[in-house]
């Protein structure tokens, strides 16, 4: 489908996710640093395909993206903003194993790749200047790919997840 979106005039980037930023994330439990024993720290995750935050206007303040090129993103590599790097105790999380107001507190996120996991999620971002005409592209396609289900929509605005 993500393919298909990418061919309409009116559709600049397209992503799939397991969940959308905003929804109650899973929680998965992560191990910190040499330690490999069951435990650690459980904290929220969404997984994602390696376009997810050029799509969603997520700028990192440290570190890089997801990317193809480096068969470890597959699964292996996470990006987790500043919450989820105090919760483990990182000053600098780069290269460690392992939206709301701004007036309430930022709670903690990873985000990692699984190639062979399907995306029950779909982020676009459109031509502001042809909204209908972006919809009706997105509603073509997705019909072609799903046939029992209505499609539902929301527009979402990204902010900084920057906490200040």
């Amino acid at each position: 489908m993500k393919e298909e979106l990418l061919k309409q005039s009116n559709i600049l980037r397209a992503s799939g996710s397991g969940q959308r930023i905003g929804n109650n994330f899973h929680q998965w439990d992560f191990n910190v640093g040499k330690d490999t024993t069951i435990g650690g720290e459980t904290l929220p995750n969404i997984h994602v395909d390696y376009d997810y935050l050029e799509v969603s206007g997520i700028k990192l303040d440290k570190g890089r993206s997801f990317s193809k090129a480096c068969e470890q993103d597959n699964s292996l590599s996470f990006v987790i903003n500043e919450s989820f790097a105090r919760e483990l105790g990182f000053e600098d999380p780069i290269d460690k194993k392992a939206a709301h107001s701004l007036h309430y507190k930022v709670n903690a996120l990873s985000m990692v790749v699984h190639e062979d996991w399907s995306y029950g999620k779909m982020s676009a971002k459109i031509n502001g200047q042809n909204v209908a005409t972006a919809l009706e592209e997105i509603e073509n396609v997705y019909d072609q790919f799903v046939k029992s289900f209505p499609l539902e929509y929301d527009f979402f605005q990204f902010c900084s997840f920057i906490e200040k």
